[in-house]
């Protein structure tokens, strides 16, 4: 037990004491490499990004003891659990209830207590029983945090609150003994790391500075709505230059070389179709390329529990400006919609995918021509039985008609141009990509499924407002006049006010014309919550229509009845909403 960090508060700091935890390195123990490092990196960074189910309710921080105060002040991407959560145990259970399937149904407790029970009870290499070995100590709070050690590199480091650090050491000795990692036991949290080293580092950071102190991590998850019982930050400037450092001068170039597909290009895992580069130059900025991405703000997330649905809440902080759309359309919708989608800028999703598809167009693959198939025809000598008789003579005629063959058709490189996308596109409907499309689309778009019908295609109506309804009109005129008559693709074209409708009947659109109760169901209104008056995407699908058409589907997926979602922009931020509604 030692108190070197003079805190004046109460330290209790042991440190693991197997042997792999000695002198801060593993005797026994492979360490991993910086590239391995990289990949568990970018891993956690894209679980935290996507909302992931290792983050948690921050705003419990506040109260005094909690976790961000072992969290060194350079954390990029964080994450706790609220075991308790926050009062909200009821509604937890009243929703995991809705599932057939759910542990929730099953022994005694919480529900998080039942949950967890059911989640160690297949544990093995060692076995833990939780009733016996966890709950007795486990404290309400759970963190996971990314952080930049004294040398420059990130570092992963998880907190385990404990109300009885003697049964917590011990357990966590049982956990550890196959030389996983390490832990200390400081201010009433067990603190797990990749060494002892860079545990003992970490709490002394946090001691000198710590995450309780930033402000913006604060004000970004204060601004979260509601009381998430669940809630994750992340830096994305921080994050990006956490990647850059754990990428070694060789990963760099190779990502580099891998351009758009690389893990930080514009088609890569963790862009989002953005990049992630603020500035600078050398190897690694060019692996991470150019432009807007997640990591040009912050983001935080929140996750909160109710008796119907889940929701999962969003801010973001330096994402570019958005055209908004009104939800007045969409509201009116007939209330026999099913499911509907709308977009407020959706010319730029088809220049953004038209330049996509002029970029893959644009590739050439080399390919060898001349002496492939014939050369590779003859048998090779290791073909030919050992004991086979003449076999001397049979091997001679074979030399001879390899090179034979081979100076009658040498081998000739080539480069292969593949069709060109957009040109099969115009060839096949008219559309001169992305002018045509954006004719059309104009500044919204709202698309609707009202169901199947008895005869003909399914109720389905697309609207648009483009700035020039005529020049829209003549662009589908175009489209209809190529469309063979063998497509059996019927569309009806109207006009209301300054939109354009289009859709697969002419009942449909008139339906569509109306003003409907889509906006008064109960369901939707579950599953949009908070909608706003302006969006710059949202959606909404009835599940309880959509899956029976799917045949026999597991009993606990029957009980999801609907998702919604929407985003929104103001004054620099981006807010969305997800909602997953059961019954």
């Amino acid at each position: 037990m030692s108190d070197y960090l003079g805190d004046s508060g109460p330290v209790d700091e042991i440190s693991q004491d197997s042997d792999f935890s000695r002198g801060g390195r593993s005797g026994g123990r492979t360490s991993l490499t910086r590239g391995a490092k990289f990949t568990a990196l970018t891993t956690a960074l894209a679980v935290v990004v996507a909302g992931g189910v290792v983050t948690a309710a921050w705003r419990s921080f506040q109260s005094h003891g909690g976790p961000e105060k072992l969290i060194p002040s350079s954390a990029f991407a964080v994450g706790t659990l609220d075991l308790s959560m926050r009062g909200h145990g009821d509604a937890l259970a009243a929703f995991a209830n809705h599932f057939p399937g759910s542990p929730t149904h099953h022994g005694d407790g919480s529900a998080v207590d039942r949950l967890l029970r059911a989640a160690f009870r297949a544990s093995s290499d060692p076995h833990v029983d939780y009733d016996r070995d966890i709950k007795p100590w486990l404290g309400d709070h759970v963190a996971l945090a990314g952080w930049m050690d004294k040398a420059g590199k990130p570092e992963m480091e998880g907190l385990i609150q404990s109300t009885d650090d003697s049964a917590a050491r011990a357990e966590m000795r049982k956990l550890m003994t196959n030389g996983n990692g390490a832990f200390r036991i400081a201010d009433g949290y067990v603190v797990l790391g990749d060494t002892d080293a860079l545990v003992r580092e970490s709490i002394d950071a946090a001691h000198r500075a710590s995450l309780a102190d930033n402000n913006a991590y604060a004000g970004d998850t204060d601004a979260l709505p509601g009381d998430p019982a669940l809630t994750a930050w992340v830096d994305g400037p921080s994050a990006r230059k956490a990647i850059e450092a754990a990428m070694s001068p060789d990963e760099a170039k190779l990502f580099e070389r891998m351009g758009s597909m690389g893990p930080l290009g514009m088609f890569g895992p963790l862009s989002l179709m953005g990049a992630a580069r603020a500035g600078g130059g050398g190897a690694t900025a060019g692996a991470l390329g150019a432009g807007r991405s997640p990591f040009s703000g912050r983001t935080a997330i929140g996750v909160r529990v109710d008796d119907r649905y889940l929701e999962v809440d969003a801010r973001s902080t330096g994402g570019p400006a958005q055209h908004g759309s009104s939800t007045k359309s969409l509201r009116a919708l007939p209330a026999s919609t099913i499911a509907a989608f709308e977009l407020g800028d959706p010319s730029a999703l088809v220049t953004g995918m038209t330049s996509a598809m002029k970029l893959f167009g644009g590739f050439t693959a080399p390919t060898l021509s001349g002496c492939s198939g014939t050369v590779e025809m003859v048998p090779p000598a290791s073909s030919v039985p050992q004991n086979l008789p003449n076999r001397r003579q049979i091997l001679r005629e074979l030399a001879r008609q390899r090179r034979k063959l081979h100076n009658a058709s040498p081998c000739v490189t080539r480069h292969i141009q593949p069709p060109d996308p957009l040109q099969q596109i115009e060839t096949a409907t008219g559309l001169q990509l992305p002018g045509d499309a954006a004719a059309v689309l104009g500044d919204s778009l709202l698309a609707s499924y009202g169901g199947l019908t008895l005869q003909g295609l399914p109720n389905v109506a697309v609207r648009t407002h483009p700035a020039d309804l005529s020049a829209a009109q003549a662009v589908l005129d175009k489209v209809q006049s190529r469309l063979p008559s063998s497509a059996h693709v019927p569309l009806t074209v109207d006009t209301s006010g300054g939109d354009l409708l289009l859709a697969t009947s002419s009942d449909y659109v008139h339906e569509v014309e109306q003003t409907g109760s889509f906006g008064e169901q109960s369901q939707v209104q579950l599953a949009l919550g908070g909608l706003p008056d302006t969006v710059g995407s949202a959606g909404y699908v009835d599940l309880s229509k959509i899956l029976p058409l799917l045949g026999s589907v597991p009993r606990d997926v029957q009980a999801l009845k609907a998702v919604g979602f929407w985003t929104a922009v103001a004054g620099g931020v981006q807010t969305s909403q997800l909602r997953i509604v059961v019954g």
